[in-house]
């Protein structure tokens, strides 16, 4: 089930380019649900992928764990350590 009315919030903890607009970055969720697809910063930076463990992906992403995340997009060369990034938009509805 969703947070409805909280955005999903990730706060940048480490930064690898990972080539043009991409980055893998490891990430706490500090707020909401942050899932595969959600557009971040103002739909400037995308998550491409969750990886809550080296060789297991996850959908979503909930307070307080951590997890290294794949993000693309326009915003990739704004990310700084202990930013927080948050979902816009609109988001689609889970599958029940």
């Amino acid at each position: 089930m969703r947070d409805r009315g909280v955005d999903g919030q990730l706060q940048i903890h480490e930064i690898e380019d990972d080539g043009p607009d991409r980055a893998r970055c490891v990430v706490r969720c500090v707020g909401g649900v942050v899932r595969t697809g959600d557009r971040l910063d103002g739909g400037r930076l995308t998550v491409e992928r969750i990886h809550r463990y080296r060789s297991v992906t996850v959908d979503a992403l909930t307070p307080p764990h951590a997890a290294l995340v794949l993000l693309s997009g326009p915003g990739v060369p704004d990310l700084r350590p202990w930013l927080v990034v948050s979902t816009t938009g609109p988001r689609p509805r889970a599958p029940r």
